[in-house]
Parts: C-alpha cells; sequence; structure tokens
C-alpha cells in the first residue's frame, strides 16, 4: 500500500492526498498531513519530504496494528481524546466510527479542573454539535435551541462582563486556548493604543480613511483540517492565496492589515508571515504594529478575514463581518459569512468595502453563540487520581519528549506494577460512568 500511495502522490499531489486519502476505505489523509506540519515549519514544504513518508509509513503500519486489536478483541468502547492526528488515538477513533464502536472523550474542563467523559450518546440527548458522516467535509452545527436555552438566564450585559475577562486572560474556557489570549497580552504589553486616525497614518501612510480589513492568519501548524472544513490545503495556504489573490487584483480599495496568530512564536512560526509579506511592496497591506493589542485591532478594523477561528465571532459580537475559509461550529447562523469553495472566498475579498454591518439581532446572536461555545461541555464528571497524569499529561504543549506512536506508557506500566488498577479512583469513576 505504500508503494502504490507514494505512486499516487508523485502524480496527484499533497492536496489530493490531504483530501482523499484512505486506508480499508477509512478516511485517514488528513490525520496525517497534519501530523507532518505540526513541527518543524514543514507546512513551508511544497513537496512531501522523506520526513513524511515516515509519517505515512507510520500511518499504515499503525492503522493495521490498531484495526486488528480492535476487531480481534471485539472492542465495543474506545477511550479516546477525540484525534486530530495519526497517532494511535486519531487512527482508532476512525476504526471506530467506521465499525460503528462507541467512542468515550475525556475532555479537561478548566473552569471546574474535573475531567468530563463524553460520548456520542450524550452528545444526542443534549441535542449538541452533529458530526456529518463525510470525514472529507467535516461539518459541526450547533443546535439553536441548546444555545438559547444554555444562555437564557443571561443577560446582554451579563454576556458583554464574560467577553470583557476573557479578552483579558483572566478566565478559562472550552474552547480558546488561554495561553493565546496570554500570548496576545504579552506581546502587546506596551499599553499603546492606536486611533483609527494613527493606525492608518502611522501604518498605511493614508489619509483617506478607507477601510480597514484584518487579515487573521491560524497558527498555520495547529491542526488545520481538525473540527473543521477548509477548502485550502491548510492555513499557511490559506494565507499565501489571500495575500496573492489582494495583490495581483489591486484590491487596493480597502487597506488590509495582517496580524500574526498570538501563539504563533510558540509553534515556532516567528517571522514567517513578516517573511511572507516581505515579497509584496503594497501599500496597502501591512503588517500589523507588534505592540497593538487584539482589543485594540477588534474596534479598528471594519471586518475581518480568516479560515475558521474564533475571532470570527469576536468581530461579530461588535456588529462587524467575517469572511471565513471554511465551515466551523458556528457557521450557518447568518453572523459571520462562511464561504464554500475557493471562487465564493474570492468573490466576497473583492466586494469587502461593500458588506453591511451586522445588525442588533445577530449580534446578540453571536454574542450567546460565542458563550456557548467557550462554555459548554457535556458529560459525566471523573474522580481524578495520580493515574490521570500518566494517561493524559496535562503539560505536554509542543513537547517532542512525548512519542504518541508508542503502544504503552512506560510511566504507566509501572504505575500498575506498584498499583493494582482496579483500586484506582479514577479508574473507579471511570468504569461506573460507562
Amino acid at each position: 500500500m505504500f508503494f502504490s500511495t507514494y505512486l499516487k502522490i508523485k502524480s496527484k499531489g499533497i492536496t489530493w492526498f490531504t483530501s482523499e486519502f484512505r486506508i480499508d476505505n477509512i478516511y485517514v489523509g488528513d490525520l496525517i498531513y497534519d501530523s507532518y506540519i505540526r513541527y518543524d515549519l514543514s507546512f513551508l514544504n511544497n513537496k512531501p519530504t522523506k520526513k513524511f513518508y515516515i509519517i505515512l509509513l507510520t500511518a499504515i503500519i499503525n492503522f493495521y496494528r490498531m484495526k486488528n486489536i480492535i476487531l480481534k478483541k471485539k472492542i465495543n468502547i474506545i477511550i479516546s481524546e477525540g484525534g486530530a492526528y495519526s497517532n494511535f488515538s486519531g487512527l482508532s477513533k476512525r476504526i471506530a466510527d467506521k465499525y460503528n464502536i462507541r467512542v468515550l472523550c475525556l475532555n479537561h474542563d478548566l473552569n471546574t479542573q474535573c475531567f468530563i467523559l463524553s460520548d456520542s450518546k450524550l452528545l444526542k440527548k443534549t441535542n449538541g454539535y452533529k458530526k456529518g458522516t463525510n470525514y472529507n467535509k467535516n461539518k459541526f452545527f450547533i443546535n439553536k435551541k441548546l444555545i438559547l436555552n444554555f444562555c437564557k438566564s443571561l443577560s446582554e450585559k451579563e454576556l458583554d462582563k464574560f467577553f470583557e475577562k476573557r479578552t483579558k486572560g483572566k478566565i478559562n474556557s472550552v474552547r480558546t486556548n488561554r495561553n493565546d489570549l496570554l500570548n496576545s497580552k504579552k506581546n502587546s504589553s506596551s499599553n499603546q493604543y492606536y486611533s483609527r486616525k494613527t493606525l492608518l497614518e502611522k501604518v498605511f501612510k493614508d489619509k483617506t480613511n478607507k477601510r480597514i480589513i484584518l487579515i487573521a492568519p491560524h497558527a498555520f501548524s495547529d491542526a488545520p483540517h481538525h473540527d473543521k472544513f477548509i477548502f485550502f490545503k491548510d492555513f499557511y495556504d490559506q494565507f499565501q492565496k489571500t495575500i496573492n489573490f489582494i495583490h495581483k487584483n489591486n484590491l487596493n480599495h480597502v487597506n488590509w492589515l495582517v496580524r500574526p496568530h498570538p501563539s504563533s512564536n510558540i509553534y515556532g512560526e516567528k517571522n514567517v508571515t513578516a517573511n511572507f509579506l516581505k515579497k509584496f511592496n503594497s501599500k496597502h497591506i501591512k503588517l500589523a504594529p507588534h505592540d497593538i493589542s487584539s482589543k485594540n485591532v477588534t474596534e479598528l478594523c471594519d471586518g475581518v478575514v480568516t479560515c475558521t477561528g474564533t475571532i470570527s465571532l469576536e468581530f461579530a459580537i461588535k456588529g462587524k463581518f467575517s469572511i471565513n475559509a471554511g465551515i466551523c461550529p458556528y457557521s450557518n447562523f447568518g453572523v459571520t459569512i462562511d464561504c464554500r469553495n475557493q471562487e465564493e472566498y474570492f468573490r466576497f475579498l473583492e466586494k469587502v468595502d461593500k458588506i453591511d454591518r451586522l445588525n442588533k439581532s445577530k449580534i446578540l446572536l453571536a454574542k450567546k453563540i460565542f458563550y456557548f461555545l467557550e462554555n459548554y461541555i457535556s458529560g459525566k464528571e471523573i474522580k481524578k487520581s495520580n493515574l490521570v497524569n500518566l494517561i493524559a499529561p496535562l503539560n505536554n504543549f509542543k513537547s517532542k519528549n512525548i512519542n504518541y506512536n508508542d503502544v504503552l506508557n512506560s510511566k504507566f506500566v509501572n504505575y500498575l506494577i506498584k498499583k493494582p488498577l482496579s483500586n484506582d479512583v479514577f479508574f473507579k469513576s471511570l468504569s461506573e460512568s460507562i
């Protein structure tokens, strides 16, 4: 299989692989590609490297290992973290979905510091996320009644107060990584505030008061295909083609402000965005000042262009539009412009100066959607023990010391030698919840 896939990639390209590659008719191309670009700025490579083919071969081997174990042992429950990559978690989740095996996800609720066990049955009972069956077009829709019920006791002032605390990084949330908010605050620690006039004159050398549109790239290395559908190869591909389109078509009727993702440095992506922009000597496409805050940017810009990030909702709650290059949980509510293909996406870029603000009802709905996404979690609470950090280490962000392809966790095995699993509080709580 490896050699036939190698020849197909040579013939059809990496984009075909990412969107179409399957093993035993189970879609895994996105998992393998996202694993490939996770480290070392591999998204910059136009063609697959030796590293890519090693990851591909490893994924194929591990896929059949997992499939054999799952079917031979007649496993009917799998506990997984959901799976954004081609590790055992991601591959087992895809295999389980194919054979209608129950998958339980163990989520960490940062607000309560508890672990929550949830699965498709629990989500269906609450009419939460409804996942499409076609992995090639991952679509997550939120039930509107669930959102309204979840927020029915909150006034608009209370919602605004929550967003203010969130912007300052004072609270934890379910969806947004608090580190992203703190990094944004850290990057603009000078407390410099830009007025619209100052930004136009200092950055764009423009006194015409044209619209300012923010281009907000994602962290390029961070799982571009997980829990979303995008019609570009990855986040970097979307960023490149967006800038190229604006420049090639002389879309100078507005000013384009580019601000890198707040956590791009953590991913080793420092200066990637800036270096790409240096190729263009444009008066109307400029890098945002390093000392401008996210709040300041949201206040000054008239709209935002991104893929599927929560910054779209940050603009929506201010009544400002967003053009999204993909489909995600908050799509289809009319508070964002959710494009279905590149042609539609580029058409909206051309008429970005004519897009209207959101009305009051849509602004309120955007606030409720945003609050819901940042706070809603369903499932059963699981008691913690020392076993938890061995199974699901919490401080593993960007750690290359953890090999997710290992079949056995050595620390976990050593723990079991000393203490029987049946006596562990976490295991007992987990067993009772299944």
